[in-house]
């Protein structure tokens, strides 16, 4: 049985953006807008007396990280930066652009804490998003 199901703004975690950005540590990087989709699909596992268990298995990620920054004290090379890293400079001082994460044709670790509840139920309710190399889903 195969799901798609999103988690959005904030529900999601995202840590690194600004090494990912390559930028000083200094600029602060506002996360404006970030969708996730997951597409899971549920396996089970049958016996000939009923379910002995149901698996939760992660298909694909795909993840929409908008950002923005103010640039009115930036240096020129954090400009540069975030040029390069696909950012757009506006007329009101900033630069912004988004990160697009798709784990189909990147190498991300996924990492899935989902569990079953006792009432028998589960959801994906948080995404932790490491810019570098993983995804944790809770």
């Amino acid at each position: 049985m195969n799901f798609k199901t999103q988690v959005i703004a904030d529900n999601v975690d995202v840590y690194g953006i600004n090494k990912f950005l390559n930028v000083s540590t200094d600029v602060d990087v506002y996360i404006e807008n970030t969708i996730v989709t997951i597409e899971y699909e549920l396996n089970f596992n049958l016996k000939e007396w009923g379910i002995k268990s149901v698996d939760v298995f992660i298909k694909n990620v795909i993840s929409k990280i908008d950002w923005e920054v103010d640039c009115e004290e930036l240096n020129d090379a954090d400009k540069e930066a975030l040029i390069k890293a696909g950012g757009k400079e506006y007329i009101n001082n900033t630069i912004s652009g988004f990160i697009y994460i798709d784990s189909t044709t990147t190498n991300w670790k996924i990492e899935n804490d989902v569990k079953f509840h006792t009432d028998g139920t589960f959801f994906i309710d948080s995404v932790y998003i490491e810019l570098g190399d993983s995804i944790k889903l809770s």
